[in-house]
């Protein structure tokens, strides 16, 4: 077996980096998570958590999802999905390499919006989709007569609203 001297092995190790997902989460204060430990980076300080992206999807036609799992055994996470929901809440997720001097050379893999989460006593799923068409069926809830709205506008009806077209539609019925 051969015996690497000292300087070598320095030289290698600087060369090594290794890998970190660096996520944020739009929360009333955000939330910015490092699967790496505690790093600083674009001017912020990214907490150490239990972090892992589940999924990064793409289907080609611009629809994207992400599922971000976030470690829950303090309940934190939990607390702030439940109290602040997730909806339409800005995410967005990071690939990180960090060298031997701790820098992160960093590269976004998914900017979206958050649409739904699962909260368990051991972790926290967020699923978050792409920002565009995905996101312009407002409100969540279904606004129907089932839901107690009695006086609905007809299919197809069009209203502006903030600079936008609003259309009406309704779900296939058999």
């Amino acid at each position: 077996m051969k015996t690497l001297d000292a300087a070598l092995l320095a030289e290698l190790s600087a060369l090594q980096t290794r890998p970190v997902v660096l996520a944020e989460i739009g929360f009333s204060t955000a939330a910015r998570l490092s699967s790496g430990g505690d790093i600083t980076w674009n001017g912020h300080v990214w907490a150490s958590a239990s972090l892992r992206v589940d999924r990064l999807t793409a289907d080609g036609s611009g629809r994207a999802r992400a599922r971000l799992v976030i470690g829950n055994t303090d309940s934190e996470i939990g607390a702030l999905l439940l109290n602040q929901r997730i909806a339409d809440r800005s995410i967005r997720i990071w690939e990180a390499w960090i060298d031997a001097a701790g820098d992160p050379q960093v590269k976004e893999a998914f900017t979206g919006a958050g649409s739904s989460f699962e909260v368990g006593p051991k972790e926290a799923a967020i699923t978050a989709v792409l920002l565009g068409s995905s996101l312009r069926h407002s409100p969540r809830e279904m606004i129907s007569a089932a839901y107690g709205f009695s006086r609905l506008r007809p299919a197809r009806t069009k209203f502006p609203w903030n600079g936008a077209e609003i259309v009406i539609e309704r779900p296939m019925t058999a």
